[in-house]
């Protein structure tokens, strides 16, 4: 039982772009770090578009001059418990008064970011009696992956034999069941956060998302992770 961090990378634009809207709605800080100081400059996001950032506040006011003059930095930030670091960023433009604004930093939208959060539920490893074959994750009808842990949010399974590229992150996995005899039975849709693929064992390591259940299959789900921790 427990949290635990989830990391991953980001490289689709819709979700690089949700990232820095969180920033931005949250109104939180960024940190943007230069290889010449160890002293981050300060930034808050104030729009986002499908190819920039913009970013205001820059605090220290000086440090525009350190951005002018290196226009090389990276990006890191925290808010509601996520973490992210971006890597590599450039200046597009940077103003002092013009109508982006004062002290005022304009960046092409990030390729990546690395994304790192806590769980949001415990993850419960399953007992013995319940583990093994009979314990499954009938991934779209098709492949049947054996289950190590299991939340109320998502499951973590090994699939064996599989292909390196059977199943890729954010793969969308429709009409999947997943079953523990005695315990847990429930249709549902999963979303691939995490694969592993190990070329020695041909067996690949899948972190997943529940996603779009029903209020009857949570609920079921819910129960189960009750009655399995007591």
């Amino acid at each position: 039982m427990g949290t635990a961090l989830e990391n991953r990378l980001m490289n689709s634009a819709e979700e690089v772009i949700g990232v820095f809207e969180l920033f931005r709605d949250q109104q939180s800080e960024l940190k943007l770090r230069f290889p010449s100081t160890a002293t981050p400059l300060t930034a808050r996001v104030v729009e986002v578009t499908e190819a920039t950032v913009l970013l205001q506040n820059i605090i220290p006011a000086n440090g525009m001059e350190l951005m002018r003059r290196e226009n090389d930095f990276s990006i890191s930030g925290r808010a509601n418990g996520l973490f992210v670091y971006i890597a590599d960023n450039r200046c597009l433009e940077c103003s002092d008064s013009a109508a982006d604004g004062a002290n005022a930093v304009r960046i092409a939208l990030p390729t990546s970011i690395l994304y790192q959060q806590r769980r949001r539920a415990p993850r419960y490893r399953l007992p013995v009696r319940l583990a093994g074959s009979e314990s499954y994750l009938l991934l779209a009808g098709q492949h049947r992956a054996s289950i190590l842990d299991v939340s109320r949010g998502g499951a973590r399974v090994a699939l064996e034999p599989a292909l390196p590229d059977q199943y890729q992150v954010n793969d969308r996995i429709a009409d999947s069941w997943l079953s523990v005899p005695g315990g847990l039975d429930v249709n549902l849709d999963v979303v691939v956060r995490h694969a592993n693929f190990n070329p020695r064992t041909q067996s690949l390591v899948m972190g997943l998302e529940f996603v779009e259940l029903t209020q009857q299959a949570q609920a079921n789900i819910d129960t189960f992770i009750a009655d399995a921790a007591r």
